[in-house]
């Protein structure tokens, strides 16, 4: 299902220009405008609105459960709490939440950084010009359309063959990261354009398989609350492309153009929200 967004984008990126150019700019607000109407409307009639099981009333279920080792859910502790009412003390505390919160940050990092700023890099550093070019505009889309899939996939594979939830997600997310790591420290090495747009898509293309780690978790982890921890750990991801593309900005003014340090900054992040994943990240229900 999260593959359909990058599908989207890559499917946008290369009918725009032509829709633009037959209805004009305002035109295909409107049509994107009609489109996400149709598609709440669509959404809400094949997916409506259903009652607890059972006749069961929201005030009667219970606040807390104390899990077998007495804990309270901050320290990841099962945590069970009224219909309706969201444990955002539990959720804030816990650091399972704050290893997806902060992967999802160290994913979009990567992802902002490189779609934005590949066309500058492929002109100031190969001397190509990638600007108007529809197949490099949507290609990583269509990238991470793909490996996000695979990511998904894979870590079902893992957990059929009798890993551990948290096992399978850690593995993937790990495996994901660590190759994106490495295709980032390749980047500023390589001299060749289409070498470079392959081990660009490398980079991109594992980040992605490791959304089978840590952003498919929140229904791991608090399937009841999988809305609000993704609105949680998405803001962050928003947040991160704030700061990934000003922060390259700063980086090529600080050093006058030079690059490496853009990929390497990058690398550097996807390595080590891996790592806190690795440590924090939890399988099973915490949040009932």
């Amino acid at each position: 299902a999260m593959s359909g967004m990058y599908l989207g984008s890559a499917v946008a990126m290369l009918v725009a220009p032509a829709t633009v150019e037959a209805i004009g700019a305002r035109g295909q607000l409107q049509v994107h405008a009609a489109a996400s109407v149709f598609w709440l409307a669509f959404f809400v009639a094949a997916f409506p609105h259903r009652a607890l099981p059972g006749g069961i009333k929201r005030d009667t279920l219970p606040t807390t459960a104390p899990s077998a080792n007495g804990g309270s859910g901050a320290k990841g502790a099962s945590v069970v709490v009224r219909g309706g009412a969201i444990p955002w003390g539990a959720m804030f505390r816990s650091p399972a939440v704050w290893a997806i919160i902060v992967n999802n940050f160290g994913y979009h990092y990567l992802v902002y950084v490189l779609v934005s700023w590949q066309p500058t890099y492929f002109e100031e550093a190969l001397g190509v010009r990638l600007a108007g070019n529809k197949l490099a505009s949507s290609g990583p889309y269509f990238v991470m359309t793909v490996c996000t899939t695979v990511g998904g996939l894979l870590s079902d594979a893992l957990i059929s063959r009798g890993n551990s939830v948290a096992t399978a997600r850690k593995y993937i997310n790990s495996a994901g990261f660590a190759l994106s790591t490495l295709a980032l420290a390749a980047v500023p090495y390589v001299t060749n354009p289409s070498a470079a747009a392959l081990v660009i898509a490398v980079a991109v293309g594992a980040a992605a398989i490791a959304r089978g780690g840590f952003a498919v978790n929140h229904m791991d982890i608090a399937p009841r609350y999988a809305g609000v921890l993704m609105g949680l750990s998405n803001s962050a991801g928003t947040l991160a492309g704030v700061v990934g593309v000003k922060l390259t900005g700063t980086i090529l003014h600080v050093t006058h153009g030079t690059w490496a340090p853009v990929f390497h900054v990058a690398g550097a992040i996807c390595a080590a929200v891996a790592v806190v994943f690795a440590i924090f990240g939890r399988g099973e229900k915490l949040f009932h």
